[in-house]
Protein backbone atom coordinates (compact mmCIF):
# COMPACT_ATOMS: atom_id res chain seq x y z
CA UNK A 1 0.00 0.00 0.00
CA UNK A 2 1.41 3.35 -1.04
CA UNK A 3 0.96 6.38 1.13
CA UNK A 4 1.51 9.97 0.08
CA UNK A 5 4.83 9.86 1.93
CA UNK A 6 6.00 6.70 0.14
CA UNK A 7 4.91 8.10 -3.24
CA UNK A 8 6.87 11.30 -2.55
CA UNK A 9 9.79 9.18 -1.40
CA UNK A 10 9.66 7.08 -4.59
CA UNK A 11 9.51 10.25 -6.71
CA UNK A 12 12.46 11.71 -4.84
CA UNK A 13 14.44 8.48 -5.31
CA UNK A 14 13.66 8.44 -9.02
CA UNK A 15 14.54 12.09 -9.37
CA UNK A 16 17.84 11.86 -7.47
CA UNK A 17 18.97 8.41 -8.57
CA UNK A 18 17.37 7.31 -11.80
CA UNK A 19 17.44 10.69 -13.57
CA UNK A 20 20.94 11.68 -12.49
CA UNK A 21 23.70 12.14 -15.05
CA UNK A 22 26.22 10.83 -12.50
CA UNK A 23 27.06 7.11 -12.52
CA UNK A 24 25.43 5.60 -9.42
CA UNK A 25 25.22 2.12 -7.96
CA UNK A 26 23.53 0.65 -4.90
CA UNK A 27 25.63 -2.25 -3.60
CA UNK A 28 25.09 -4.85 -0.89
CA UNK A 29 28.14 -4.42 1.42
CA UNK A 30 28.34 -8.09 2.43
CA UNK A 31 27.93 -9.81 -0.94
CA UNK A 32 28.92 -7.08 -3.38
CA UNK A 33 25.68 -7.64 -5.30
CA UNK A 34 24.68 -4.65 -7.41
CA UNK A 35 21.16 -3.99 -6.13
CA UNK A 36 20.44 -1.06 -8.43
CA UNK A 37 22.14 0.97 -11.13
CA UNK A 38 20.94 4.16 -12.74
CA UNK A 39 20.78 4.79 -16.49
CA UNK A 40 24.10 6.66 -16.39
CA UNK A 41 25.76 3.56 -14.87
CA UNK A 42 24.27 1.29 -17.51
CA UNK A 43 25.52 3.63 -20.26
CA UNK A 44 28.97 4.01 -18.71
CA UNK A 45 29.61 0.33 -18.04
CA UNK A 46 27.87 -0.84 -21.23
CA UNK A 47 25.35 -3.19 -19.62
CA UNK A 48 21.57 -3.30 -19.71
CA UNK A 49 19.86 -2.72 -16.36
CA UNK A 50 18.90 -6.38 -15.90
CA UNK A 51 22.49 -7.42 -16.68
CA UNK A 52 24.27 -5.06 -14.29
CA UNK A 53 21.80 -5.75 -11.46
CA UNK A 54 22.61 -9.47 -11.78
CA UNK A 55 26.32 -8.76 -11.28
CA UNK A 56 28.56 -8.18 -8.28
CA UNK A 57 30.86 -5.20 -7.92
CA UNK A 58 33.71 -7.74 -8.00
CA UNK A 59 32.79 -8.35 -11.67
CA UNK A 60 33.59 -4.68 -12.38
CA UNK A 61 36.30 -3.76 -9.88
CA UNK A 62 39.76 -5.12 -10.78
CA UNK A 63 40.82 -5.60 -7.15
CA UNK A 64 40.70 -9.10 -5.64
CA UNK A 65 37.46 -10.19 -3.96
CA UNK A 66 39.12 -9.81 -0.55
CA UNK A 67 40.31 -6.28 -1.33
CA UNK A 68 36.87 -5.27 -2.65
CA UNK A 69 35.22 -6.69 0.48
CA UNK A 70 37.66 -4.78 2.72
CA UNK A 71 36.92 -1.52 0.90
CA UNK A 72 33.15 -2.12 1.10
CA UNK A 73 33.52 -2.57 4.86
CA UNK A 74 35.47 0.71 5.03
CA UNK A 75 32.56 2.43 3.29
CA UNK A 76 29.91 0.60 5.31
CA UNK A 77 31.47 1.64 8.63
CA UNK A 78 32.33 5.10 7.28
CA UNK A 79 36.07 4.63 7.83
CA UNK A 80 36.51 5.97 4.30
CA UNK A 81 34.14 7.36 1.72
CA UNK A 82 36.53 8.15 -1.16
CA UNK A 83 38.25 5.49 -3.25
CA UNK A 84 40.30 5.22 -6.44
CA UNK A 85 39.67 2.04 -8.40
CA UNK A 86 40.09 0.52 -11.82
CA UNK A 87 36.76 -0.66 -13.24
CA UNK A 88 36.20 -3.01 -16.16
CA UNK A 89 33.58 -2.05 -18.75
CA UNK A 90 31.47 -4.56 -20.73
CA UNK A 91 33.97 -4.15 -23.59
CA UNK A 92 36.81 -5.28 -21.33
CA UNK A 93 38.32 -1.79 -21.30
CA UNK A 94 39.72 -0.74 -17.92
CA UNK A 95 38.91 2.76 -16.64
CA UNK A 96 40.37 4.72 -13.74
CA UNK A 97 37.53 5.87 -11.48
CA UNK A 98 37.03 7.68 -8.22
CA UNK A 99 34.18 6.44 -6.07
CA UNK A 100 32.34 8.24 -3.31
CA UNK A 101 30.55 5.60 -1.27
CA UNK A 102 28.69 5.44 2.01
CA UNK A 103 25.94 3.58 3.80
CA UNK A 104 22.24 4.14 3.21
CA UNK A 105 19.25 2.27 4.54
CA UNK A 106 16.59 1.02 2.15
CA UNK A 107 13.74 -1.16 3.46
CA UNK A 108 15.58 -1.54 6.79
CA UNK A 109 18.66 -2.93 5.05
CA UNK A 110 22.03 -1.21 5.18
CA UNK A 111 23.43 -0.84 1.65
CA UNK A 112 26.14 1.22 -0.01
CA UNK A 113 25.31 4.17 -2.23
CA UNK A 114 28.17 4.83 -4.64
CA UNK A 115 28.76 7.68 -7.07
CA UNK A 116 31.42 6.92 -9.68
CA UNK A 117 33.44 9.43 -11.73
CA UNK A 118 35.69 8.52 -14.65
CA UNK A 119 39.08 10.15 -13.98
CA UNK A 120 41.02 8.86 -17.01
CA UNK A 121 41.37 12.32 -18.57
CA UNK A 122 42.40 13.85 -15.26
CA UNK A 123 45.05 11.13 -14.84
CA UNK A 124 46.33 11.82 -18.38
CA UNK A 125 46.56 15.55 -17.62
CA UNK A 126 48.34 14.86 -14.33
CA UNK A 127 50.86 12.64 -16.14
CA UNK A 128 51.43 15.29 -18.83
CA UNK A 129 51.89 17.94 -16.13
CA UNK A 130 54.42 15.79 -14.27
CA UNK A 131 56.34 15.16 -17.49
CA UNK A 132 56.35 18.89 -18.27
CA UNK A 133 57.57 19.73 -14.76
CA UNK A 134 60.35 17.16 -15.15
CA UNK A 135 61.37 18.65 -18.52
CA UNK A 136 61.36 22.16 -17.07
CA UNK A 137 63.49 21.06 -14.11
CA UNK A 138 66.02 19.47 -16.51
CA UNK A 139 66.08 22.63 -18.66
CA UNK A 140 66.62 24.79 -15.56
CA UNK A 141 69.51 22.57 -14.47
CA UNK A 142 71.06 22.89 -17.95
CA UNK A 143 70.66 26.68 -17.83
CA UNK A 144 72.41 26.80 -14.46
CA UNK A 145 75.23 24.67 -15.88
CA UNK A 146 75.55 26.88 -18.94
CA UNK A 147 75.48 30.00 -16.81
CA UNK A 148 78.53 28.71 -14.96
CA UNK A 149 80.39 27.99 -18.21
CA UNK A 150 79.52 30.98 -20.40
CA UNK A 151 81.17 34.34 -19.74
CA UNK A 152 78.25 36.70 -19.04
CA UNK A 153 78.83 40.40 -18.52
CA UNK A 154 77.71 41.42 -15.05
CA UNK A 155 76.45 44.82 -16.19
CA UNK A 156 74.80 44.18 -19.60
CA UNK A 157 74.02 40.43 -19.07
CA UNK A 158 75.24 39.58 -22.60
CA UNK A 159 77.40 36.62 -23.46
CA UNK A 160 80.94 37.68 -24.39
CA UNK A 161 82.27 35.89 -27.46
CA UNK A 162 85.78 37.26 -27.17
CA UNK A 163 88.02 37.41 -24.15
CA UNK A 164 87.30 40.59 -22.23
CA UNK A 165 90.21 43.06 -22.07
CA UNK A 166 90.95 44.09 -18.56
Amino acid sequence: MFTKKSIQSDELYKSLFENSYSVMLIIHPETGDIIDANAAACNYYGYKKHEITNMCIQDINTLSKEQVYREMQNAKFENRNYFNFRHRLATGQIKEVEVFSGPITINNEKLLYSIIHDICKRKEHEKEREELISELEKALAEIKTLKGILPICASCKKIHCCPVNL
